[in-house]
């Protein structure tokens, strides 16, 4: 709030004028009084005033209101008047409580303050206030609330006058302080012509000191009140945004409003310590300053020293031991604070001794040193001194310890030694490392020399080794030749020690024997889909997705390969959600889900999911008399056991020998959805559980009877992110029976169509061409329909557990047999068998890799590093098999190429007849 101008009261005596009665007589020499002066308070005129002149002096004022536009509306209640006066009554421009008799019957009522008479942000003939700080005040205040910017042309101990800036306006504003009076008048207004072209964004007149003044009471109750805090209370009050500068030095002018400057508080330190020193017998108190040669009068303060009387009795019962160090001062004149503090026998904290320092030197120190001996240690032997190993330090304790006696002030018997919570500090940000940092708090803690020395030796050898390892990790050099980075990149591992310690290929490379493949929470077994069921699935959005996990006569069930996605999981990187491969980063897309898998991408969000209430009682009603001799559902914390799920597969109702009911057929659709959503797409860590979360949308599509019944979600939107999710969690997973959560059959469809590692031969197929082009749109198959639904035989080396096929996708060595034809350098030969040409691209491209050494899971292949991308080009069938058009895209990024040019590919991959 402004600081707000005093409302003067007159006593009203003899001569006064009452409501409805003015006067107004202005001078050259600038006084004015107003609200019925009498003739004594204008400057010693006769008592009696004649009524023909008040007249005259009413309505010369009535006309000068009228032509400056001004409101004079009384308030009945402020002066005097009656309820009944007419609200278009022209009243006394001043206030009758302003009546008076003698000008030193003057009072100021502080219970009445307010920024100006009138109105808040406007300028009055007439107006009064306390001094000519506010009269300037209520002028920024009417300036800034009109947008205009004004300029002072008179400013003196008696005028005041301000015009505007643009020189062809001629707005003005004149006030003055009346002889014989301490107030100050507007005498002169003049309203504003120029035409405001813009709206201002800082005020030229909010100047630092007034808004210190505006917001004194805010800084000075919270001085940790920032400038952005300044700057935000300006434009939410003001709705100017003011520079960052000028609310910093309104700050300062508040606090040094408030507190005093610096300057005025090193110019009282030398009487405030001497006061102290008065107050307190014992004090010890040092003063030390010096004189310039350029101003021989002038003492300039260096360093002060003092200690209390009490903190000197009270080292007498501490320890024999104190701890000394420094720190920078911040305010406007730098230099060094020192402290010496002590412990008592409670273990509590005791402070001694404050010294003020131009710097931490051996100056400094040294005459600090001295002023302990004297004032707080004096005889007491052998007291430790613990300190920082600063050099200033080091240097005054070897001073005093080897002075004479008869030099000023020895301290021969001062032990020394070295704080560890300073020496630890600059271990850490040396090395930067937590185990050091234990070992080393380990090694202070010691009090026996074997254990010291034990430790000591440990602490040596893992240092030298983290300084080799960081080394190390800093050697990136930079060559102007291909050849050169590309074996620099060979030999740079993609880890970083320092780093990814928490990530669980840094673990692998640290000790690969105790690394195990992620599990996959996948079903053991697939269920078959019945007939009727299809209608619902596909107005679901997921008919393409449950012909990849489908049961079907004479159709092997996909096998998942934990290592192969163990070691993707292995090479993501949770900061980019991207996988870190030597010649990139690639990551799978919502194209992918939708290529290979067929999910939908429109369609509402899926979660947050809860688990209903009861839905343990609401499925046993749903699922009871379904199917005889199986039980209502056991007690699980997250929901129905797989096992009792698979109790309603339509096999275990006979079918297809045995016809099925429509409840039958539901209830079994009900649990087939349970079992799609939370053990293939959604997989989890519950074990043989399945979430119940997925319980209100499984019964929602196995109710419905039409498409509109079913909501349409986006199915592939959140596939990806639970899969993303997924590989954020396993990347860290480092104990036994971990398992990968999210959706591993993407990660491996997406492995297998990316790269030629552990990718299975397709042999034949289950898909005839007359069934491929002449099925449903929405019932064809997807791109990942080439290895779910077909009799696959694996390249490569297996696995010795029988998980699959283990390979490092990061350059590592390929599980792929090195056998087939020769052919020329970089160039492929084609041959009718699909596994020869294969093997011999990868060896092609193998000698023309340099080798890299690294570690499978478990095994060591001795082949060459995997080529930079994948040797046979993947199309996307986007049209004729997915979405009808005639575009194939390659998965290189290459668009427009024709099908007919693929169609031996295609013919081996078994879609021509």
């Amino acid at each position: 709030m402004l600081p707000e101008a005093k409302v003067v009261n007159f006593q009203e005596g003899e001569g006064a004028f009452h409501p409805g009665q003015s006067s107004q007589s202005s001078d050259a020499g600038g006084s004015s009084f107003q609200s019925g002066q009498s003739s004594h308070a204008a400057g010693g005129h006769d008592d009696t005033v004649e009524l023909e002149s008040v007249d005259e002096e009413e309505e010369q004022m009535q006309n000068m209101m009228d032509e400056d536009g001004v409101d004079n509306e009384v308030d009945s209640d402020e002066s005097g008047g009656s309820d009944t006066s007419d609200d278009n009554e022209e009243a006394d421009p001043i206030p009758s409580s302003w009546n008076h008799d003698l000008s030193e019957a003057m009072i100021v009522d502080d219970r009445h303050d307010s920024a100006w008479e009138y109105s808040m942000n406007t300028i009055s003939v007439g107006a009064r206030y306390a001094d000519k700080r506010h009269l300037q005040e209520a002028i920024t205040q009417w300036a800034m609330n009109t947008q205009r910017v004004f300029r002072t042309t008179v400013s003196s101990q008696k005028f005041l006058t301000v015009v505007c800036s643009d020189a062809r306006c001629p707005s003005r504003v004149h006030g003055y302080c009346p002889k014989y009076d301490t107030t100050w008048v507007v005498s002169d207004f003049v309203p504003h012509t120029c035409v405001l072209t813009s709206m201002l964004k800082d005020h030229r007149n909010l100047t630092s000191t007034l808004i210190a003044r505006l917001f004194y009471k805010e800084i000075v109750e919270n001085t940790a009140m920032g400038v952005k805090a300044i700057q935000n209370r300006v434009h939410l009050q003001y709705k100017y945004v003011i520079e960052y500068g000028k609310a910093w030095r309104a700050k300062q002018t508040a606090l040094e409003n408030r507190f005093g400057t610096f300057y005025d508080a090193y110019d009282g330190v030398v009487r405030l310590l001497h006061t102290l020193k008065d107050r307190n017998p014992g004090t010890h108190v040092d003063i030390q300053d010096f004189v310039i040669p350029e101003f021989p009068n002038v003492r300039v303060l260096q360093r002060v020293f003092f200690a209390f009387s009490i903190c000197i009795e009270a080292f007498m019962h501490c320890r024999p031991v104190m701890c000394v160090d420094g720190t920078f001062l911040t305010g406007r004149y730098k230099g060094q604070i020192l402290t010496a503090i002590g412990v008592d026998g409670n273990n509590r904290c005791v402070p001694l001794a404050f010294a003020f320092v131009e710097s931490e030197n051996t100056a400094s120190w040294l005459w600090f040193f001295r002023q302990l001996k004297k004032s707080i240690v004096k005889d007491r032997e052998n007291v430790c001194v613990l300190h920082d190993r600063h050099a200033g330090i080091l240097a005054a304790i070897k001073t005093l310890v080897e002075a004479g006696p008869d030099e000023e002030t020895p301290w021969q018997d001062m032990q020394s030694r070295w704080c560890m919570r300073h020496l630890g500090a600059n271990f850490f940000s040396q090395f930067r490392s937590k185990g050091l940092m234990n070992l080393f708090k380990k090694l202070c803690k010691q009090n026996q020399a074997c254990k010291y020395t034990f430790l000591r030796g440990k602490l040596d050898e893992f240092t030298k080794d983290h300084v080799r390892h960081r080394l190390a990790a800093r050697a990136a050099l930079v060559a102007a030749h291909a050849a050169a980075v590309a074996q620099d990149m060979a030999a740079r591992s993609l880890l970083d020690p320092l780093i990814d310690q928490k990530h669980r290929a840094s673990h692998f490379e640290a000790d690969p024997q105790s690394m195990e493949p992620l599990q996959t929470r996948t079903p053991k077994k697939n269920w078959m889909i019945h007939p009727q069921w299809e209608d619902r699935l596909k107005w679901a959005g997921l008919l393409p997705f449950a012909r990849l996990v489908e049961a079907r006569e004479n159709v092997s069930r996909l096998n998942y390969d934990a290592a192969l996605i163990t070691c993707l999981v292995d090479r993501w990187r949770p900061e980019t959600h991207t996988f870190h491969f030597r010649w990139g980063e690639m990551a799978p897309t919502l194209q992918d889900v939708s290529m290979l898998l067929g999910l939908p991408l429109a369609g509402e969000p899926i979660g947050p999911l809860e688990e209903p209430v009861g839905w343990m009682h609401s499925m046993d009603a749903r699922f009871v008399g379904v199917r005889q001799g199986v039980g209502p559902i056991s007690f699980e914390a997250h929901g129905p056991r797989q096992a009792w799920l698979h109790e309603f597969q339509i096999e275990q109702f006979g079918y297809p020998d045995v016809p099925m009911t429509a409840a039958q057929i539901t209830r079994s659709l009900e649990a087939y959805l349970m079992w799609l959503l939370g053990k293939t797409m959604f997989t989890d860590n519950h074990g043989n559980t399945i979430s119940a979360r997925y319980i209100p949308i499984a019964q929602e599509i196995a109710e419905a009877t039409e498409a509109e019944h079913i909501i349409q979600r986006s199915w592939g939107s959140a596939v990806l992110a639970a899969t993303y999710r997924g590989m954020c969690k396993g990347c860290q997973l480092t104990s036994h029976g971990s398992g990968i959560v999210g959706c591993p059959l993407l990660l491996q469809l997406w492995s297998w169509a990316r790269f030629p590692i552990g990718r299975p031969e397709i042999r034949d197929g289950s898909w005839p061409p007359d069934e491929l082009y002449d099925a449903e749109r929405i019932d064809m198959p997807t791109f990942g329909s080439l290895w779910t639904s077909r009799k696959v035989m694996v390249t490569g080396a297996t696995m010795n557990s029988g998980r699959g096929t283990g390979a490092r996708l990061a350059g590592g060595r390929v599980p792929v047999r090195a056998t087939g034809r020769s052919t020329k350098r970089g160039k492929f030969v084609s041959s009718k068998d699909p596994t020869s040409s294969r093997r011999q691209a990868l060896r092609t491209c193998a000698r023309r890799r340099p080798p890299l050494r690294h570690r499978s899971h478990r095994h060591r292949f001795s082949l060459q590093r995997m080529p930079c991308a994948p040797t046979r080009c993947r199309m996307y069938p986007r049209d004729r098999a997915i979405a009808g058009s005639s575009r194939w895209r390659n998965i290189t990024g290459q668009t427009g190429v024709s099908p007919v040019a693929n169609q031996g590919r295609w013919d081996r991959w078994g879609f021509a007849g």
